[in-house]
């Protein structure tokens, strides 16, 4: 949770438009393993990767976030996420912007533990969300990459558009259209 009124951060890639025409609702776990229903959605977008639901539960702590990190260097970090082994872990990581030209924005994030999934919140040393994870790499010893949340941070400060139900996530393009498109 990103607010005290409900509002969940995570990555746009789980609400891809192939798996929104699927989605009859969401569940979200909260870490003490409760789980509520979102509601229904502010903001899907693919392109900042950020997408915020609203939960039906209006009471929550969130994690604060901070957008104004700095990755030009590699820092400690820590990512939130479900061991297979071992339940709901903070796993040591190390995170730093990605020096590829290619990159767009993306950051290398890497630990020894477990690699978390996408969606999942990177943390600094003082508990504050710092980037998401978008995506995982299967490598023996893990990588993701994840965005900065500085447009969710952006996305919250604007004024939000009303909650939508889930039944208007969006829908194109499917991968056949991209795949159709001479641009791509």
């Amino acid at each position: 949770y990103v607010t005290t009124d409900g509002i969940l951060l995570t990555d746009a890639g789980l609400l891809h438009p192939e798996i929104a025409e699927k989605t009859g609702y969401i569940t979200l776990v909260r870490a003490d393993g409760t789980s509520t229903r979102a509601a229904g959605f502010y903001l899907v977008d693919q392109a900042s990767g950020v997408a915020l639901l609203q939960s039906e539960d209006f009471d929550t702590t969130p994690i604060e976030l901070a957008p104004t990190a700095d990755f030009s260097r590699e820092r400690a970090a820590h990512v939130l996420a479900v061991s297979e082994k071992r339940g709901l872990v903070l796993a040591e990581a190390r995170v730093q912007a990605d020096p590829a030209i290619t990159a767009l924005g993306w950051l290398n994030v890497r630990g020894d533990d477990s690699p978390g999934a996408a969606g999942s919140p990177v943390l600094d040393e003082e508990g504050q969300a710092i980037a998401i994870i978008g995506m995982v790499v299967p490598l023996k010893e893990w990588k993701n990459f994840a965005l900065p949340v500085d447009a969710a941070a952006l996305a919250l400060r604007q004024k939000r558009a009303p909650l939508r139900p889930l039944s208007e996530l969006p829908r194109t393009p499917g991968l056949r259209q991209v795949v159709q498109d001479p641009a791509f």
